[in-house]
């Protein structure tokens, strides 16, 4: 990760946008970020502990949700693409529910959250059409999974999540995209469908996730710092 990428994390309480400027957005300064192989060890790990409590879940709907489209070759581009609106969508929903005396750094990081996450949906999209597979895109199909999705990544939430349980439930929708995406991967890889650019396009879609893990789990490490339980039990938040 470049010095670009690194995250200076300030403590809301003691925030003071003069001396600190944004919070949670990438700057250069004194900071020494996350070496990219000790950081993409580090999601690794917590991914596989994701996938060992909710991974068979998760690749039930991913079968499910393949054979919706028939056999269509790239199917598992459309189930990407869900499973990426849905958790945009979740993003998108902290960014404008959250409050109280964390507000403005926790806008800013769900903000850079579902618009980085908006940012790949189309490039995912157009890739999927471009394999000649319209049905991909069928909006009905999508919604459908979308809601699979949805639910999936933000099961046992409350109805009206406080903030600190928004940071918690964004990194678990992180890292269960992330388990998805090794499914789909692996799926494309094994049928022969995997394209030096869809590779590509996969491979930084991981990436920006990663960087997305590192900076919620930066937010949940304040939580468990204050003493603040959580209300849900998730594996994500006996992320250490």
């Amino acid at each position: 990760m470049s010095k670009s990428d690194a995250a200076v994390l300030i403590d809301p309480l003691n925030y003071d946008p003069v001396v600190h400027g944004p919070p949670y957005l990438p700057v250069s300064g004194d900071i020494r970020p996350m070496k990219t192989a000790r950081l993409k060890v580090a999601v690794k790990a917590m991914v596989e502990r994701e996938a060992a409590s909710v991974g068979a879940e998760i690749e039930q709907l991913f079968q499910h949700f393949v054979a919706d489209y028939g056999g269509a070759a790239s199917a598992e581009l459309a189930v990407l693409l869900a499973a990426m609106r849905a958790e945009a969508m979740i993003h998108q929903a902290h960014h404008w529910g959250t409050k109280g005396p964390n507000f403005y750094g926790d806008h800013l990081l769900f903000d850079r959250a579902y618009n980085e996450i908006f940012g790949m949906v189309d490039g995912l999209g157009e890739r999927a059409v471009g394999s000649g597979q319209v049905v991909l895109v069928q909006p009905l199909l999508q919604v459908h999974h979308m809601s699979g999705f949805t639910q999936s990544f933000y099961r046992d939430a409350p109805v009206v999540p406080s903030p600190e349980e928004m940071a918690m439930l964004s990194l678990r929708a992180v890292l269960r995209f992330l388990v998805l995406l090794n499914l789909a991967y692996a799926s494309l890889e094994a049928k022969g469908t995997l394209s030096h650019g869809t590779d590509n396009m996969l491979q930084g879609f991981a990436d920006e996730h990663e960087k997305l893990v590192y900076l919620l789990k930066q937010r949940s490490a304040e939580v468990r710092t204050a003493a603040v339980k959580p209300s849900l039990n998730d594996s994500a938040w006996k992320v250490r």
